[in-house]
């Protein structure tokens, strides 16, 4: 069973996050735990401060680090990987989720207010990010995460093909287009081939499709990549064609 352990100011949001969707699933197949605790538990004095305000002044409110020792102290087990979302981490990608998967047990705490007291960083292990960008605490990034995890977790998607053709599975690629009925909707057919039953000729041309769209719209995912050869050959020709595609859309603007 995959462990995850979150502390949070916001104990309510969770309490939503494992109601819903694949994560609800995932709990009911016994395939995830996920332990949600309130840090204002381990507040010591009848207020149950966990924040106070910044050394040299300045706006804002600070997270104790006191308080945070004394419940990762509570909470954390030997084995669990500690992490915390925060602009000093990387922003996460696929392969990131896949690497945080194997760790099996994770504990994550989800700042909110100015930020935490610098002494409390040496408690963790990584940090992430979902974006350069702020928001108002830790929680909603550290769903997406969770969420990216579980999904991964043998039995916990139905289907497990639905994640094999999922943009970025093994490939950095946008996945493939994807249609149903009706055939035709406002002009507008479903590939011929995907009708076919030559499943051989549908796997191409989804590569081919997923290629395409990765060129157009996130070049980026494939910058110093290694590519085996037979890939690479598809990838040269549907590359060619997208920027002949280009050029000839742009002449027949410059000619109109």
């Amino acid at each position: 069973m995959f462990r995850v352990k979150i502390l949070t100011v916001i104990p309510e949001y969770w309490e939503v996050v494992k109601n819903i969707g694949i994560i609800k699933q995932a709990i009911k197949e016994k395939a995830v735990s996920l332990q949600i605790s309130n840090i204002r538990d381990f507040a010591t004095d009848r207020h149950r401060s966990i924040d106070d305000t910044p050394y040299g002044g300045g706006g804002g409110m600070v997270i104790k680090v006191d308080v945070l020792k004394r419940a990762m102290d509570n909470i954390v087990d030997e084995g669990d990987w500690k992490m915390m979302p925060d602009v000093r981490g990387k922003s996460f990608t696929q392969n990131d989720i896949r690497r945080i998967k194997e760790k099996g047990s994770l504990f994550i705490f989800n700042p909110r207010y100015k930020g935490v007291d610098e002494r409390s960083f040496e408690y963790f292990d990584e940090f992430f990010s979902i974006g350069d960008f702020v928001i108002a605490g830790g929680d909603f990034a550290t769903s997406i995460l969770v969420e990216g995890v579980v999904r991964l977790i043998d039995g916990v998607v139905g289907n497990e093909e639905s994640i094999k053709t999922d943009s970025l599975y093994k490939m950095p690629f946008v996945g493939h287009p994807v249609y149903t009925r009706p055939k035709v909707f406002e002009k507008k057919e479903v590939k011929k081939v995907l009708l076919s039953g030559n499943h051989k000729a549908v796997e191409i041309n989804r590569l081919r499709s997923s290629i395409f769209l990765t060129y157009k719209y996130r070049p980026d995912f494939l910058k110093g990549l290694h590519i085996e050869y037979a890939n690479k050959t598809i990838i040269e020709e549907v590359v060619n064609g997208y920027y002949k595609a280009v050029r000839t859309r742009t002449n027949e603007k410059g000619t109109s």
